[in-house]
């Protein structure tokens, strides 16, 4: 039987990342009214750092990024070290530096993001947040393997 009040069901979903062959768990609310909000997305140091390796090689590279995916997966590896004590350690500022300020910009009109307070953008499209500490959509939480 379904109730009429609100119910909040945790599900968790595991999401494969081509890219890096990287595993995040993402948590997630189902509301009454069928909207499904990300909470937050977990990821592996491990995954995180290859994560890290894999599109340092790129961005050195400057190869053309065409997938969505990829540019979503960016912005959350910019926003999990730029706003974090990540960002003190060389190989996380070596690849987000790479990213800024070509890639963002790309990933700004890839993603069709407006611009925002505080001069950081969001997309509504994707309910991410770039250049910011934003919401759990935006970056990763990095636990431990």
């Amino acid at each position: 039987m379904i109730m009429k009040k609100a119910l909040t069901i945790l599900t968790f979903l595991c999401c494969y990342s081509l890219a890096s062959k990287a595993t995040t768990c993402i948590k997630k609310d189902v509301l009454e009214n069928n909207i499904i909000q990300t909470t937050e997305i977990k990821i592996y140091k491990t995954d995180f750092d290859h994560l890290i390796e894999h599109f340092t090689q790129i961005l050195q590279k400057h190869i053309q990024i065409k997938d969505v995916n990829d540019y979503i997966t960016l912005v959350r590896l910019f926003n999990t070290v730029y706003y974090s004590d990540l960002y003190e350690v060389a190989k996380y500022k070596y690849c987000i530096d790479l990213f800024s300020p070509d890639y963002f910009q790309l990933a700004i009109e890839k993603l069709n993001a407006k611009l925002m307070k505080g001069q950081c953008h969001y997309s509504k499209q994707y309910n991410l947040w770039i250049g910011s500490n934003g919401n759990g959509t935006s970056k990763f939480v990095i636990v431990s393997n």
